[in-house]
């Protein structure tokens, strides 16, 4: 289930984990309310968001609706992507 290690300590154990885990549904993980951000939102709030309001990944909402989602590993490669010069601006 998802790559998840389950400990067989017995058939009825590993019975009641299965049913654990299949019973679940989105809505009892889901964090709310729900942390957004708009297309046009600097980085660094966006990624003062993720800190301080423990949200990876942020939905991207324009007029009420999604167009995008940003996750750390945006964030990194945007980060890097503007700490390492192009091979145009280093010729």
């Amino acid at each position: 289930m998802l790559d998840a290690q389950i400990p067989l300590g017995g058939q009825r154990e590993y019975q009641e984990i299965v049913r654990r885990i299949l019973g679940t549904t989105a809505r009892d993980i889901m964090s709310t309310p729900v942390k957004t951000c708009h297309p046009d939102t600097d980085l660094e709030e966006v990624a003062t968001l993720m800190v301080e309001k423990n949200a990876n990944p942020i939905p991207v909402m324009e007029h009420g609706r999604l167009v995008g989602i940003i996750s750390h590993t945006d964030l990194m490669r945007a980060f890097d992507e503007l700490e390492t010069p192009s091979a145009e601006s280093a010729a």
